[in-house]
């Protein structure tokens, strides 16, 4: 999927794409942010991990992380990872 794909998906959920993509093969360690965040995924296998719960990412993935819960991101399998991270727009009522 071409990344412009996955932004207009991202923004048609009411998020904004962050302008700082982590470089590949990082490692992102636990973190918990104040808003609701997105991962997608455009190249490679992306591991989630929030809470307690994991899944596997693939190109065209979108992971959907509430605000205030613990997550961390990191690369798997043999094939290089490009994904991009997104912050919602819309406060929450």
């Amino acid at each position: 999927m071409v990344e412009e794909a996955l932004q207009a998906r991202l923004n048609s959920l009411g998020y904004a794409l962050l302008p700082l993509v982590d470089p590949q093969g990082a490692i992102v360690s636990a973190r918990v942010h104040p808003l609701d965040r997105a991962v997608a995924v455009l190249a490679g296998l992306l591991q989630i991990t929030i809470g307690a719960e994991s899944a596997i990412l693939t190109a065209g993935d979108i992971g959907l992380i509430p605000a205030g819960v613990v997550r961390r991101v990191e690369a798997v399998g043999t094939s290089p990872i490009l994904c991009v991270e997104a912050v919602c727009r819309a406060a929450k009522s």
